[in-house]
């Protein structure tokens, strides 16, 4: 069997992604609408809930639209760098302001790749070493961030690979987890 040798790049983020910050949508906009703006409180690594997301009157450009599958960060407060994915299908869904979402370069980089590399202890050391600001809370911004270097697969396929096997990792655990919940779900309710 022959062993094939993987070649590693070593990119920076501006290299494999461009980087989209959050709308600023007005406090009047906030309380009806068909629309829902997603906020730093709805990431719940390694998700994103829109359950309790607030309304929106107001639709922004596209740009700032989430689809399922794409992942985004809070960029600022006590919970900076955390990052969540959008795992259901859902209409009308956009980013609020201090929260980014990540658009990969197909040509370069494999869009659930970047998510895991964004997901690594890697990563949020650097958005933790590199706060742009500490006065209120932390914050960092989109041109910080895209200084983050990685080394990732130079061949696509590759990297597809290593994500497929780290994707069926994440859903034997969410699998597990569901498991245990109903476990003790069904323990309380003989007791």
């Amino acid at each position: 069997m022959e062993i094939k040798h993987m070649e590693l790049k070593k990119y920076a983020l501006s290299d494999v992604c461009t980087i989209v910050p959050g709308f600023a949508f007005k406090s009047n906009d906030f309380g009806s609408g068909e629309n829902i703006a997603v906020k730093i409180k709805d990431i719940e690594p390694p998700s994103v809930n829109i359950k309790n997301a607030e309304r929106v009157c107001f639709t922004p450009q596209d740009k700032f639209r989430l689809s399922e599958g794409d992942y985004i960060m809070a960029m600022t407060g006590a919970t900076i760098g955390k990052v969540g994915k959008l795992q259901i299908d859902a209409k009308n869904v956009y980013i609020n302001q201090r929260v980014c979402k990540f658009n990969p370069i197909t040509s370069v980089c494999d869009k659930e790749y970047l998510y895991y590399v964004l997901s690594t202890s890697s990563f949020r050391n650097f958005i933790y070493n590199n706060v742009d600001s500490k006065l209120a809370q932390p914050n960092i911004g989109h041109r910080t961030i895209y200084k983050y270097t990685h080394l990732f697969p130079s061949n696509i396929k590759e990297q597809k690979l290593i994500a497929s096997v780290l994707n069926n990792i994440d859903r034997k655990i969410g699998l597990n987890k569901q498991i245990n919940d109903n476990l003790q779900m069904l323990d309380r309710s003989l007791r």
